[in-house]
């Protein structure tokens, strides 16, 4: 890919680096469609960053034969186009995402990200059921069916897509009150 692309990449899905495999029109797509969760998502960078590497690495990661398997195409005019996908990630990842959104507020109205962006779900097998969603055609969401699976068959080179869960971790420090009179000179 070109310097342009990969640094198009990179500023979306900073856990792709060097090769990537989208095309412009790909990763387009991509942007455009996961622009409209980050207005839900922004109030917990870690819930946003996780989602983003769900939707990164399906779409642009040079691994991607690893852990996506093709279960169905249909055919467009006169050209193939894919039609379902088998999407093999962690338990880990799956249940780190979901606890990483689960309770990231959104608006003034006060609700649950996890409501628009997840129709509610309340685990990460819920979540994903609801990602993996076919859209019809112009609305948001995904072009093809997405089953998410944690049983990747390694017996032919499939392996779970893993990546690195952002955990934003507070801390609170402890200031202890003293009185005014402290701070005065004696």
């Amino acid at each position: 890919p070109d310097d342009l692309l990969s640094a198009k990449v990179q500023s979306l899905c900073p856990t792709i680096t060097g090769s990537i495999c989208c095309t412009e029109a790909q990763f387009d797509t991509l942007r455009s469609q996961v622009q409209q969760a980050i207005p839900f998502l922004v109030g917990c960078p870690a819930c946003l960053r996780n989602f983003l590497n769900l939707f990164c690495e399906l779409t642009c990661s040079p691994n991607q034969s690893q852990f996506i398997n093709v279960t169905s195409i249909s055919q467009t005019k006169n050209n193939s186009t894919v039609d379902g996908i088998d999407y093999y990630i962690t338990d880990t990842f799956g249940e780190g995402l979901f606890d990483s959104c689960k309770d990231v507020k959104f608006g003034s109205a006060n609700t649950k990200a996890i409501d628009f962006v997840g129709s509610g779900a309340k685990n990460f097998k819920e979540l994903f059921a609801f990602l993996g969603q076919k859209a019809a055609p112009k609305l948001p969401g995904s072009p093809y069916a997405i089953n998410f699976r944690s049983d990747a068959d390694v017996s032919v080179g499939m392996k779970p897509m893993n990546v690195v869960l952002v955990v934003i971790v507070l801390r609170l420090l402890f200031v202890p009150v003293l009185p005014l009179n402290h701070f005065m000179k004696k």
